[in-house]
C-alpha cells in the first residue's frame, strides 16, 4: 500500500465528511456562496476518489477524466464563485460573476469531458495532462481557467480588505456579537 493511496483515500474521505456537512448546512440555510463551496469540496472528492482508485489499481481514462474535472475545472471555478458572492457588493457585480464563471465552467466541462485522449498506456504513476490530453484542454487549463480564478480570487480579496477599513456598516457590531468584534456574518443588518 503506498503512501499516495492513502494520502488520496484520507483527503478523499474527510472531503467527503466536508461535502455532508456543507451540504446539511445548505439545507438549513441555504445561500449561493455555501451550495458553490460545497460543489467545489464535491469537486475535490471526487478527484480524491479518482486518485485514490487510481494509485491503488490503476490510473484509466475514467479515473482521469474524474480527477481532472474535479480537480481542475469544478473545485477552483466553484470556490472563486463563492468568494465573488461573499465579496461582492452590489448585484451586478454578483451577477457578472455568476454568468462569467458558469460560461467558463460549461465550456471547460464539455472540453474536458469530450477531448480524445492520448492513446499512451496509464498506468499507477501520476498522470500528466500534458501526455493524456490534446493541446486544447491543456491551453484551457493554462491560459483560461488558473488566471480566470486567479483574477476573481484576487479581486475578491482586494475589494473585501479595501471595504473592512472604511465601511461603518462592517465596523459596527450588533446585540448577537460580542462588543469587540465587527459584525460579520450574522445576518443581523
Amino acid at each position: 500500500m503506498s503512501l499516495h493511496f492513502l494520502a488520496a483515500a484520507v483527503g478523499a474521505l474527510i472531503a467527503a465528511v466536508g461535502t455532508g456537512l456543507l451540504t446539511a448546512r445548505c439545507l438549513r440555510a441555504p445561500g449561493v456562496a455555501l451550495v458553490a463551496w460545497a460543489v467545489a469540496l464535491f469537486g475535490l472528492t471526487v478527484s480524491l476518489g479518482a486518485q485514490a482508485v487510481g494509485y491503488h489499481a490503476g490510473f484509466g481514462p475514467v479515473a482521469f477524466r474524474a480527477m481532472e474535472i474535479g480537480a481542475q475545472v469544478l473545485a477552483p471555478l466553484a470556490l472563486a464563485l463563492g468568494l465573488a458572492e461573499v465579496a461582492a457588493k452590489s448585484i451586478v457585480t454578483r451577477f457578472a460573476a455568476r454568468l462569467l464563471l458558469t460560461a467558463l465552467g460549461i465550456v471547460a466541462l464539455v472540453i474536458f469531458a469530450s477531448d480524445p485522449l492520448s492513446a499512451a498506456a496509464f498506468t499507477k504513476a501520476w498522470p500528466a495532462t500534458t501526455v493524456y490530453y490534446q493541446i486544447v484542454p491543456n491551453k484551457l487549463l493554462e491560459y483560461v481557467l488558473a488566471p480566470a480564478v486567479a483574477i476573481v480570487a484576487l479581486i475578491a480579496i482586494g475589494t473585501t480588505a479595501a471595504r473592512a477599513g472604511r465601511d461603518p456598516a462592517r465596523r459596527r457590531s450588533c446585540s448577537r456579537c460580542p462588543a469587540s468584534s465587527a459584525c460579520w456574518g450574522c445576518r443581523c443588518r
